[in-house]
């Protein structure tokens, strides 16, 4: 059972306005309606003389959740939230493509949210989360609630249009981290590869795509890096994994 989403909200106001803070000719006010189910902090500034007006966050209170349709800060509030105690499954980031709620609860797949998409993408049957443990302790890793409930849902998702996978397979993702992490040439060639948990390839470059793995072991469920073992660089270039399959299969995605 969920606890009251208003039971908290002067826990989730107050992790808003630590975002209203004053910079060097910036000024931040947190405004909200009446109701407190809206709230946006509005950045002023003088640049080159001339002022400028911004939201630098904006957050709704709907249906049990919290949806934040607009985040520009170097740390995201959701992970001020989860951290002050939100739990993550409350919280839907509206702005990397996350489904909104619906009376609730979260509706749609996965399979849903890529065939409203394309009609190119081939899926397969899930995986269970007794597979999925055996991968966690083979690589001392815990998967991102997204990638877990994808791979709950579909093992794996093959464009056929573009003759690669978007997501590997639950084995393809064992079998990859293992060999990038064990193999000598790796680790001789390019920095540690055993923070990044990579779950697809670009097929270009050898390019591969990634998770970040905190300290805790556990992968972020956020923020999905790019590696080009060619330069060794690591980009980000999707904030979760619907906004990096939204990106790629609308061609929005640069590489």
């Amino acid at each position: 059972m969920m606890y009251p989403l208003k039971d908290k909200m002067a826990i989730i106001r107050d992790e808003i306005a630590k975002y209203a803070v004053d910079g060097i000719n910036v000024q931040s006010h947190l405004t909200q309606n009446e109701d407190a189910t809206l709230f946006a902090v509005i950045d002023l500034s003088i640049q080159g003389g001339k002022r400028f007006a911004d939201a630098s966050l904006i957050v709704r209170i709907e249906d049990e959740r919290v949806i934040i349709e607009h985040d520009m800060n170097d740390k995201p509030l959701v992970d001020a939230l989860t951290q002050a105690g939100i739990p993550r499954r409350r919280i839907i980031l509206a702005y990397a493509g996350e489904l909104i709620p619906e009376n609730g609860k979260i509706t749609g797949t996965w399979q849903d949210f890529v065939q409203n998409l394309t009609e190119t993408c081939e899926f397969f049957p899930s995986v269970t989360e007794e597979d999925i443990k055996e991968v966690e302790i083979s690589l001392k890793v815990n998967l991102p609630n997204d990638l877990r409930t994808l791979l709950l849902e579909t093992n794996g998702i093959y464009d056929t249009h573009a003759k690669i996978h978007l997501i590997w397979t639950l084995e393809e993702i064992a079998r990859m981290n293992l060999l990038l992490r064990t193999q000598a040439t790796y680790a001789k060639s390019y920095m540690p590869l055993n923070h990044l948990l990579f779950f697809a390839n670009m097929g270009i470059d050898d390019i591969l795509l990634a998770f970040p793995i905190a300290a805790s072991g556990d992968a972020k469920n956020k923020d999905i890096i790019a590696w080009y073992p060619i330069e060794d660089s690591r980009p980000v270039i999707a904030f979760s994994l619907k906004h990096y399959l939204q990106s790629w299969i609308s061609g929005k995605l640069k590489l």
